[in-house]
């Protein structure tokens, strides 16, 4: 997939805005990182919604971003020449619950699957 790209001398760059599904900017602080060929080669807190690097080299990227209060969201990019790209990445909000609704597991039924003495608990 191509960004929007604007050319830009010799330095590729891309510059990410980090928004919530409705499009607007996340008011949480957000953490992007850049991976090319599955390695990473940086990472930067997104500063007012807004992280850019400078690319050591064209080709093909992944963005992998996350916020608290939000899923972690990835998207690939193309920088094919010396370029700015411009980049919107999309988080949905985590529900409320957390995903390990339903298990529960309290002191006393821990140390019994332990074995460990549970003289304290109540039968």
């Amino acid at each position: 997939m191509f960004a929007n790209l604007l050319l830009r001398g010799d330095k590729a760059e891309i510059s990410v805005t980090v928004r919530d599904s409705s499009g607007e900017p996340i008011s949480a602080p957000a953490n992007v990182k850049i991976f090319k060929q599955g390695m990473p080669t940086d990472q930067k807190e997104a500063s007012h919604v807004r992280a850019f690097f400078i690319l050591r080299s064209l080709g093909d990227y992944t963005l992998v971003v996350s916020a608290t209060g939000y899923k972690t969201a990835q998207k690939d990019v193309a920088v094919p020449v010396a370029v700015k790209a411009e980049v919107d990445i999309y988080l949905q909000k985590e529900s409320a619950t957390g995903d390990n609704t339903g298990i529960r597991a309290d002191r006393c039924s821990l140390r019994k699957r332990r074995k460990l003495s549970t003289k304290d608990c109540k039968r």
